[in-house]
C-alpha cells in the first residue's frame, strides 16, 4: 500500500475550538506500528 502524506490535511478543528472533529471509526485502527517522517542526519 502506498500513503502519499503530501496530499493529507488537518481539518478545521485542528487550528480552531469553534469546530468540531469527527471521530473516526474504529475500523480506521492499523494493527501495525507505521513509522513515517524524515530522518535527521546523524551526526559522526
Amino acid at each position: 500500500m502506498l500513503i502519499d502524506f503530501n496530499k493529507s490535511y488537518n481539518p478545521y478543528c485542528a487550528y480552531s475550538t469553534k469546530y468540531s472533529c469527527p471521530i473516526p471509526p474504529k475500523e480506521n485502527a492499523l494493527p501495525i506500528k507505521i513509522e513515517a517522517g524524515i530522518r535527521a542526519p546523524q551526526e559522526h
